[in-house]
């Protein structure tokens, strides 16, 4: 009698043993040597200024779904320059992030609501408030996922730039975010700028989740509150919502 199978029904398929799988390693080492050599030609015998400075970037897998990455003097100058675009309003210009180090899993950092309350946008790493570039001396970053956790780790210190009147600052995000069947999940961030040569300070807290109703809707929503010396009055924000229904969404403005 002939036998019919039918491969799209995956549940009547068999169970695969006898496999012995190894998790291939993930060492991944990227340096950056850079040179640069000056003299003044309208001076006589002048020499020239030598200068030299060494950079890279270190990743490697602790687990095949959770990686560190090390950074060294990261440099950025292969990357994507931004728009030109012309500003007509009191509001800043967005620029997305185009950095290859903050890209990587840039999704599990997000937490807000994209485009109206950013609580962490990696842009500001790097960069002054009247957009002068701050150096970036180095930092980690743990990110992945351990079962149904994301977990993820990101750590980046600045130079000081005394012509600004920048001084040395250190960024860190923590953030976790547990996921239940249903598509339901539950998460928490914490995000801290720190002057290392100051008591200056911002520091949020927040709490999101989303709630999975049946098959077509969910309910999803965050809460935020922020802390510095100075803001004591516009420091949370909120904002809950459906997918499908009836839409709410409520909230005051945190600064990014």
């Amino acid at each position: 009698m002939p036998v019919c199978l039918d491969l799209k029904r995956l549940s009547l398929a068999g169970t695969l043993t006898g496999l012995e799988l190894r998790s291939p390693g993930n060492l991944k080492l990227i340096p950056y040597v850079l040179g640069r050599a000056d003299t003044d030609f309208s001076i006589a015998d002048s020499d020239y200024r030598f200068k030299a400075e060494v950079a890279g970037d270190i990743k490697c897998s602790v687990t095949p779904s959770l990686t560190p990455d090390v950074t060294y003097n990261t440099y950025f100058a292969q990357v994507e320059v931004d728009g030109q675009q012309v500003n007509l309003d009191r509001f800043n210009l967005f620029f997305p992030e185009k950095r290859t180090f903050f890209l990587e899993n840039a999704g599990l950092f997000s937490v807000g609501s994209p485009g109206e309350v950013d609580l962490f946008f990696s842009r500001r790493i790097g960069i002054g408030e009247n957009g002068s570039v701050v150096p970036i001396i180095g930092g980690a970053r743990l990110s992945g996922k351990l079962n149904r956790t994301n977990v993820g780790l990101l750590s980046m210190f600045t130079e000081e730039v005394q012509e600004n009147g920048i001084e040395e600052n250190n960024f860190t995000v923590a953030r976790i975010n547990h996921e239940f069947k249903g598509r339901s999940a539950l998460g928490a961030v914490f995000i801290n700028k720190e002057g290392l040569q100051s008591d200056n300070y911002n520091r949020t807290f927040a709490l999101d989740g989303k709630l999975g109703l049946r098959r077509k809707a969910q309910m999803s929503g965050f809460f935020a509150k922020t802390a510095d010396p100075t803001d004591t009055i516009n420091s949370h924000s909120y904002k809950f919502q459906t997918i499908t229904g009836t839409t709410g969404n409520y909230g005051r403005g945190i600064p990014r």
